[in-house]
C-alpha cells in the first residue's frame, strides 16, 4: 500500500494544535513544518526566507558513512541543490521539545529511483523503484529567539535500500500536488512580547 505522505508530520501537527507550548516553541514548530514540506516539494526558496533561517546556519549531518558539515546559507543551499529531487517522509516520528530546540526520532523513508540508487554507489536495477529506509534517524534542530532555524545536527546511519512495486512509489510531482496546499504562511511572532509560561 502506498504511504499517505500528507500524514508524515502528524506528530508535529498534534503538538502545534495543543496548548502546552510556549509561543517560541509553537513558532519554531511552524518553521520546521514549513521547512520540511517546502523541502519535499522542491520549493527550497521558502527555506531561506528571512523569518525561516538565520544568516549563518550551521548543519552537521551523518549520512550513512559520510559526515557533512555546512556553514552559511550558500553551503546549505548548495547541499539542497545537489541532493534534492526525491521524496522523504517520516514514520513514527517522536518529537521532544526544549526552550530553543527540539529533537526527533523517527524512521526516514526516501523514495528513490533505481538510477538514483546507482548514483549513490549502491547496487540496484536502474529501471526499478526503491525506498531508502533509515531506522532510528535522530536530529537536533536549534532556533534563535525569533524562532529562526540556526542549525540541524542529525544522523541516519542505519540505512537499507528496499525495492518496491512501481505503484507504491511516490514521485516528486505527486508530492508537490499533495503537499503544496499544506504549506501555509508563518504566523506573526513578536519575540519581545512572548511569555515563557505555557
Amino acid at each position: 500500500m502506498k504511504s499517505d505522505i500528507t500524514r508524515s508530520l502528524q506528530s508535529v501537527d498534534r503538538l502545534i494544535g495543543g496548548d502546552s507550548l510556549t509561543p517560541l516553541q509553537r513558532q519554531y514548530l511552524h518553521v520546521y513544518r514549513r521547512h520540511s514540506l517546502s523541502e519535499v516539494v522542491g520549493d527550497v526558496e521558502k527555506i531561506f526566507e528571512p523569518a525561516m533561517m538565520v544568516d549563518e546556519p550551521h548543519y552537521r549531518l551523518q549520512l550513512g558513512k559520510s559526515l557533512v558539515e555546512l556553514k552559511g546559507r550558500a553551503a546549505v543551499r548548495g547541499f539542497y541543490d545537489r541532493f534534492g529531487g526525491s521524496v522523504i517522509l517520516h514514520e513514527n516520528q517522536e518529537v521532544h521539545l526544549s526552550d530553543h530546540s527540539f529533537t526527533y526520532y523517527s524512521t526516514l523513508v526516501q523514495h528513490v529511483t533505481g538510477a538514483q540508487v546507482v548514483a549513490m554507489g549502491e547496487s540496484a536495477d536502474p529501471e526499478g523503484y526503491y525506498v531508502r529506509r533509515s531506522i532510528g534517524a535522530v536530529a537536533l534542530w536549534k532556533f534563535d529567539k525569533r524562532g529562526r532555524l540556526m542549525g540541524e545536527f542529525g544522523s541516519d546511519m542505519n540505512t537499507e535500500f528496499i525495492q518496491i512495486p512501481a505503484d507504491e512509489f511516490i514521485t516528486p510531482q505527486e508530492a508537490r500536488e499533495k503537499l503544496t496546499p499544506l504549506i501555509v504562511p508563518l504566523p506573526e511572532f513578536n519575540p519581545d512580547q512572548q511569555s515563557t509560561s505555557r
